[in-house]
C-alpha cells in the first residue's frame, strides 16, 4: 500500500487504520496544490487534525527533503487524529498516547524534554500527546516569546549588525558543527536568503532549518506557529541543549550553550528573511557598541577588567 493509497483510505467515521503489521511505503512525491487534490480523490483530513500539523503532513509527503523519521511520525499523526475521531481513546482521556509504526504502544503521563528526546532516539518519528483537547492545544502551542525587530538592532548606516554562527551538539569535538555565514542562501528551499543578524529583540535564537537537517535528533517532531516575527512561519522547537559560537571572517566566540534553540521550517515564506540571534546567545557575552562602528564582543581576557570599570562608574 503506498502513501496516496493509505491517505486514500485515511477518512472521516469509515477509516481504515493500516494495521501495525502491514507495511507502509512511505515515499515522498512532488507535487504541488491543494492537498486534498494531490492525496488520493476520497482523502479527508482527520477533523481533529489542526492546521499546522496539516501543513507539516502535507510538507513531508510532498518535499524531498525529509527523512524517513519525519514520514513515519507524518503516518503517526494521521493514525492518532483518525482514531481520536473515532473514539478509539474515550476510555483514556486523562492519558498521553504513544503511538509508533501506526499503532499504540502504551498509554502514560506527560514526559519532560529529555524523557521525549530520549524517547525519540528509541522510536525515530515516534509521536506521544495527550488525549484531552485541551492538554493537546498547550502543548502543541506552547508560550513562547515573540521576537521584535528593536533599534538597537540597526547601525548608523540604517543596516542590521549582521553575524556569522557555528552550532553543536553539547558535548562534539570542535569539528562538528554546522556554520552559518553572515548571508545564507538555502540552496534547498529556491536559494532563499536569511541574513544571519544580532536581534536584542529577540528572546532566542532562531536559525534556519538547516541546523535541524544537518545536527539531526533533538527537535521536537510537531512544528509550532511563530508569534511575533515570521507569523505565521512555524518553528521547530529544540528539546535538546545546544551550543552557539559567533564570529567573523577573523574570530569566532567561545561556545555557550542555549537551551531555547529555535529553526524556521524548510519552506519558510517571505515574511521570513532573517536568522535572528537571540537573548539567550547575547546575554551569555559582554559587549559594547563603538560610536560610529559596531557592535564589539569582547574576549574573556576583557570581560573581568571592564565589569569592574563598569562597577565603579557614578550612576
Amino acid at each position: 500500500m503506498g502513501i496516496m493509497d493509505y491517505m486514500a483510505h485515511a477518512k472521516g467515521e469509515s477509516t481504515i487504520i493500516t494495521p501495525a503489521s502491514e507495511t507502509v511505503n512511505v515515499e515522498a512525491v512532488n507535487v504541488e496544490g491543494n492537498a486534498e487534490d494531490r492525496m488520493g480523490n476520497d482523502f479527508r483530513w482527520p477533523t481533529s487534525m489542526p492546521q499546522n500539523t496539516r501543513d507539516q503532513v502535507f510538507w513531508v509527503f510532498t518535499d524531498n527533503d525529509v527523512t524517513k523519521d519525519d514520514q513515519e511520525y507524518a503516518l503517526n499523526c494521521i493514525y492518532f487524529y483518525n482514531s481520536l475521531d473515532n473514539g478509539m481513546f474515550d476510555e483514556h482521556k486523562q492519558d498521553w498516547v504513544l503511538v509508533y509504526k501506526q499503532s499504540v504502544v502504551e498509554y502514560g503521563e506527560k514526559k519532560s524534554n529529555k524523557q521525549r528526546s530520549d524517547l525519540d532516539r528509541e522510536m525515530p518519528g515516534a509521536l506521544y500527546l495527550p488525549v484531552d483537547s485541551l492538554l493537546r492545544g498547550e502543548f502543541l502551542n506552547p508560550k513562547i516569546p515573540a521576537a521584535r525587530a528593536v533599534l538597537s538592532q540597526r547601525s548608523a548606516g540604517g543596516g542590521e549588525y549582521m553575524i556569522q554562527v557555528r552550532v553543536k551538539r553539547v558535548g562534539d569535538e570542535n569539528t562538528n558543527f554546522i556554520t552559518l555565514a553572515s548571508r545564507f542562501n538555502d540552496t534547498k528551499n529556491r536559494n532563499k536568503l536569511y541574513k544571519t543578524v544580532i536581534d536584542t529583540g529577540a528572546p532566542e535564537t532562531i536559525l534556519p532549518y538547516e541546523v535541524r537537517s544537518y545536527l539531526g535528533t533533538g527537535w521536537e517532531r510537531q512544528a509550532v506557529v511563530a508569534p511575533g516575527y515570521g507569523a505565521p512561519a512555524n518553528l521547530f522547537l529544540a528539546t535538546d541543549p545546544f551550543q552557539v559560537s559567533i564570529g567573523d571572517d577573523n574570530n569566532w566566540s567561545r561556545w555557550v550553550q542555549t537551551n531555547t534553540l529555535r529553526v524556521w521550517e524548510r519552506k519558510a515564506s517571505d515574511q521570513v528573511d532573517s536568522s535572528l540571534i537571540g537573548n539567550d546567545v547575547l546575554d551569555q557575552f559582554t559587549y559594547v557598541h563603538r560610536s560610529g562602528g559596531g557592535l564589539f564582543f569582547l574576549n574573556q581576557r576583557h570581560e573581568g577588567p571592564l565589569s569592574a570599570y563598569l562597577d565603579n562608574l557614578s550612576p
